[in-house]
This record gives C-alpha cells, structure tokens and sequence, in this order.
C-alpha cells in the first residue's frame, strides 16, 4: 500500500469551515446577525423558539426540541466522529440510524451556514437530564465541557460527582479547575472555563 500522502493542491482544494461563537448578553443582537448571511445557503437551528427578532427572515429552520432530537441533528449535520465506538453518540452507527430517519444528507449541500442558537439552551437541555439516575448523560455533558480530560480521570471527578448531584454552582467551581494542557494552564481554557460556569449560575 502507498504512503498517502496529501498533495499541496489536493489539501488546498478540501472544503474547510470555521466555527464561531457569538457571546454577548441577552438583547445584543447576536441572532440577529444572522441577517448578515445569505438566507438560500443558511439553516437556523433554532433550539430555544428565539426567532422574534429575525420573524421576516427569509431562510429554512429546524426547531430540535429535546436533547436527543438536537443530538440526532448534529450528527446528521456535522457527519460520524471517526473515534466514537459503535454504541456511542455521534458514531458512524449513530449517524446511520439518523439517515434512516431524516433520508439522505445530500439534501444539505445547498447550505454553507449552520446558524445555531443557542448553545446554552442546548446545553441546558443536558443539564436536565444530568442526575444520579442518568450518569452516562452526565458523562457525556462532562466530556462535552471538557474535551483534554485524560482518560479515566473523569469517571473518578469531584465534576462528575457534582454534575451527577446537580449541584451546578459546585459543578462551575470545579469546571473552573479544568483548565490544564499539556501541564500548563491554557489561556483559551481560562476563558472557556469562564463562560461554562456562567451557564451554571
């Protein structure tokens, strides 16, 4: 078998995308930025009925409800994570099962935008699941808010236990720990950390 190697031309040519996140408080005008953007080529992902602001807004919209709804979005939208094992979210066997579902993702290759809003209500979809009964929610929400977690460390976290206990002020103390890579505290994580344990509050 040859070495694939990735040619200058070929690289160059492959479709990237960039994800941004607008943070601001409540009436800013972070939805309404959505204006800015071709309405033919952009879905809303309207995850908190907040489309008061953009009502003559010309573009097509999803209104996921529910955290597993949202999950099945975005593995349809954004495609398998190649490192999920077959019985995890967001898998090749996971995405499989949402194209049964919602058909073919060809249907999207009209849109270049996923406008989202808003994460926080997403995220407060999982934090209602998160309980002492629901620990593999918790997990995965966890692991969601801490992606560098070395393997095993969470399982055994003061954050997994306060998740787990939905004491979300604790939880947002100890998230703010969780700021290490490499073995050394990360800027871009400090911040991170910051606007995670706002959600908490």
């Amino acid at each position: 078998m040859a070495l694939p190697i990735i040619s200058a031309e070929e690289r160059m040519s492959e479709k990237r995308c960039a994800k941004i996140a607008l943070i601001g408080i409540p009436g800013s005008g972070k939805t309404s930025q959505i204006r800015t953007l071709d309405s033919r080529k952009t879905l809303f992902v309207d995850s908190e009925a907040g489309d008061l602001s953009i009502l003559d807004w010309q573009g097509d919209t999803l209104r996921p409800r529910t955290w597993p709804e949202f999950r099945d979005l975005v593995v349809f939208l954004a495609g398998p994570m190649p490192t999920a094992s077959a019985d995890q979210a967001f898998s090749q066997a996971h995405f499989e099962h949402v194209c049964s579902k919602f058909g073919d993702p060809a249907q999207l290759a009209k849109y270049d935008t996923y406008f989202v809003d808003s994460l926080e209500a997403a995220i407060s979809r999982v934090l209602r699941l998160a309980s002492s009964s629901t620990i593999a929610c918790a997990g995965s929400f966890a692991l969601y808010l801490t992606p560098q977690a070395p393997n095993g460390r969470l399982q055994t976290s003061t954050l997994r236990r306060r998740i787990n206990q939905r004491d979300w002020p604790g939880a947002g103390q100890e998230l703010r720990r969780w700021v290490y890579g490499g073995g050394r505290v990360l800027a871009g994580l400090v911040t991170r950390r910051q606007a995670e344990t706002a959600l908490l509050e």
